[in-house]
């Protein structure tokens, strides 16, 4: 059973992320995903997933004075609480089998919710794809 979590830069895939993106998900046929509920790359990705017919969950998050400024409210079948933004991205974690990123660069950075959703996902030994801006994806 596959259930793909997926974390990306608020600014967006680039077209070469989205097209691999989307064929990733076609091979993978997951039974459902989960994502951050933000603008940008997530939003991007749940459009993917409705175009695939897959189970969507959405995880939004907020902010430390509690607000969700980024939020996409995408129509989810299902959303989870809202929660504080590094909490949201460890439950997308522990909700999937195979998490994918699209961060904005190719560099990880400590101050980032997509590297840090990716560390996240290596600490708990989850199959990891990272898709690149160029569309080059590396596994771990």
């Amino acid at each position: 059973m596959t259930i793909v979590g997926f974390t990306g830069t608020q600014e967006g895939m680039t077209s070469q992320q989205i097209a691999k993106v989307r064929e990733f998900m076609i091979s993978l046929n997951p039974i459902k995903a989960h994502h951050g509920d933000c603008i940008g790359a997530d939003a991007q990705f749940h459009s993917i997933c409705r175009d695939l017919m897959i189970y969507i969950v959405g995880h939004p998050g907020m902010d430390a004075k509690g607000y969700s400024r980024k939020r996409a409210f995408g129509k989810c079948d299902e959303i989870n609480p809202v929660l504080p933004y590094l909490e949201r991205n460890q439950n997308i974690v522990n909700e999937c089998t195979i998490l994918i990123a699209a961060p904005e660069g190719y560099l990880e950075e400590v101050r980032s919710g997509t590297w840090s959703t990716v560390r996240k996902a290596r600490k708990a030994n989850r199959a990891l794809f990272i898709v690149f801006p160029d569309g080059t994806i590396s596994t771990e």
